[in-house]
């Protein structure tokens, strides 16, 4: 299938509720978005984890949701929803928890409580346009994730 990537297969235990035939596109930009859950998945024998955010900005986006991928070192035990993951110790997963949680202590990468992460976040949305190779994607496959969070 070349570089078609079937998502509703590869994030396995994901809820009904967040499976597509590939993730949404959105229009770039800012948007006001909560942490709703995450996922642990295994693509081309990477561990990923898929934080998934839900659009909170009234309007047209109002309840959709939007992936943020990271690599993490590890799984622990299957892959699925809210699984669990040992953490990169200065991974872009653990830059992101600091930053959303400047006052929390140092905690051990294998038990990264991101169920903490409630609050509301300005997350900024660009659209994938590269594949792992870097070659353009037909805009079919086209699909947006979220680059940057930040707090309110």
């Amino acid at each position: 299938m070349g570089e078609l990537i079937d998502f509703k297969n590869s994030l396995g235990g994901l809820p009904s509720r967040y499976r597509y035939e590939g993730w949404l596109r959105y229009p770039e930009g800012q948007y006001e978005a909560v942490l709703e859950t995450w996922v642990t998945f295994r693509l081309m024998s990477s561990n990923r984890l898929a934080l998934i955010f839900n659009i909170v900005d009234p309007g047209k986006h109002f309840g959709k949701h939007v992936p943020a991928f990271f690599g993490v070192k590890r799984h622990r035990g299957h892959t699925r929803e809210k699984g669990g993951f040992i953490a990169s110790p200065r991974g872009d997963l653990m830059d992101l928890f600091y930053r959303l949680n400047p006052t929390s202590p140092k905690v051990r990468l294998d038990r990264v409580p991101l169920s903490k992460l409630n609050d509301i976040y300005r997350i900024t949305v660009q659209d994938v346009v590269k594949n792992r190779k870097q070659k353009k994607h037909p805009h079919q496959l086209v699909y947006s994730q979220v680059t940057d969070v930040k707090l309110q």
